[in-house]
């Protein structure tokens, strides 16, 4: 856990020279930096991204774990905005649930600052 902390906020301090870079440039990392800058995560791993057709993706909580009544975060990378496009078509409960797009990436979650934060990158 120490050696994630230490590398995030490493990482923190790279991603700060990135902000305000549009979404070509941008990388999964860079979402979950900037969202880490603002809360504290829990419990962060790699979801089953692929069942959606994403290339990428992450999952953490914001708040504390799930149990502990934290709110789930999940950001997947897509490999162009055709195929988050597709995605959208062949799994309509993305946009039933209200997953928010920003290029080719897209978030899961329900927490109002992790999406403010996601789409302002």
């Amino acid at each position: 856990m120490k050696r994630v902390l230490i590398a995030g906020l490493a990482f923190i301090m790279g991603v700060s020279l990135l902000v305000g870079c549009g979404n070509d440039s941008a990388s999964l990392e860079d979402f979950v930096e900037a969202i880490r800058a603002e809360y504290e995560l829990f419990d962060e791993n790699t979801p089953r991204f692929q069942l959606i057709g994403a290339t990428e993706g992450v999952l953490f909580y914001i708040g504390g774990r799930l149990v502990d009544g934290g709110q789930k975060v999940a950001i997947y990378e897509f490999s162009s905005v055709s195929a988050l496009n597709t995605a959208f078509d062949n799994f309509p409960m993305m946009g039933e649930q209200g997953w928010v797009r920003n290029g080719r990436f897209i978030i899961e979650t329900r927490h109002a600052g992790a999406i403010e934060i996601f789409e302002a990158q």
